[in-house]
């Protein structure tokens, strides 16, 4: 039950960041979801690839996120985010859109703080 809560919370911030960046930012349209379903599945497919994908870009990027101090990380959550519409795309055409590098680290940003807050208010 509790996973299944977490899906479903996922997915709301998921959708939530979504209006937010396209609210504040209505000519740029920075990130496109659809509906609430696609946002489910784009939650899934981003715990996967935060998973699986992640932990070797990070391990590749090493060398640079230690020059960097750990600032590096921001940039390749941003990579993971860019990684995750090439694969919601092929389920569920036109589902999931990010549009750049800089949208996806800031989109990255504002669904941390809304899981986290979520999680907070859940608990």
């Amino acid at each position: 039950m509790r996973f299944i809560l977490s899906i479903l919370l996922n997915g709301l911030a998921v959708y939530f960041s979504a209006v937010l960046l396209n609210v504040l930012f209505p000519s740029y349209a920075p990130v496109v979801v659809k509906n609430y379903p696609v946002a489910i599945f784009v939650s899934l497919v981003i715990g996967f690839v935060n998973g699986v994908i992640a932990p070797i870009l990070k391990l590749v990027t090493l060398p640079i996120n230690i020059i960097t101090l750990g600032l590096f990380s921001v940039v390749v959550n941003g990579l993971c985010i860019l990684i995750v519409p090439m694969i919601v795309n092929i389920f569920l055409p036109g589902g999931f859109a990010v549009n750049g590098l800089l949208w996806a680290i800031v989109y990255s940003a504002i669904l941390s703080f809304i899981q986290s807050t979520l999680a907070v208010l859940v608990k």
